[in-house]
Parts: structure tokens; C-alpha cells; sequence
């Protein structure tokens, strides 16, 4: 069962990573023929991008679908003793 899911994971893995490759080639493309700008961003920079954003939303709206899977924030207090 677990090597199951461990070829599972690697497959995802796998997909993902030729899914980023075959982004990176039609933006590589599009900035050839002139399509985008140079200067536009690349796939690794749009998508923490997005990743950032969702987890900015995540944080600071409780109403999010996703919210319910956030841990409780952990308050830690110290006392420092006073010499």
C-alpha cells in the first residue's frame, strides 16, 4: 500500500514537473515571436506569485473554503527573569 502510494506521488510529481516544462516552453516561445515582453515574468515567479496570494487570502478571510485546514494560531509568551 505505501510503495503504491509512493509511485503515486512520484507519477504527480512527474506531471507537474512536465506541466511547468511545456509553460516555460510557450512562454520561452512567446517572448521569441514577441509576443510578451522580455521582461515578463517566468513561470516560477507567476506561480509563488499565485501561491503567495492564495495564502494571503487564506490568513485574512475566514470565510475562505480552504480556511478550515489552517491550524489554530499558537500564542507564545516568554518571561524573561530580570537580573
Amino acid at each position: 500500500m505505501c510503495l503504491e502510494n509512493s509511485k503515486a506521488v512520484k507519477r504527480r510529481q512527474n506531471d507537474v514537473g512536465a506541466c511547468l516544462f511545456s509553460a516555460r516552453c510557450v512562454l520561452r516561445r512567446g517572448k521569441q515571436s514577441g509576443l510578451c515582453s522580455a521582461d515578463f515574468p517566468t513561470i516560477v515567479a507567476l506561480v509563488n506569485r499565485a501561491d503567495d496570494k492564495l495564502f494571503e487570502s487564506l490568513l485574512h478571510n475566514p470565510h475562505h473554503v480552504l480556511n478550515s485546514l489552517m491550524q489554530d494560531e499558537t500564542v507564545c509568551s516568554y518571561e524573561l527573569s530580570q537580573s
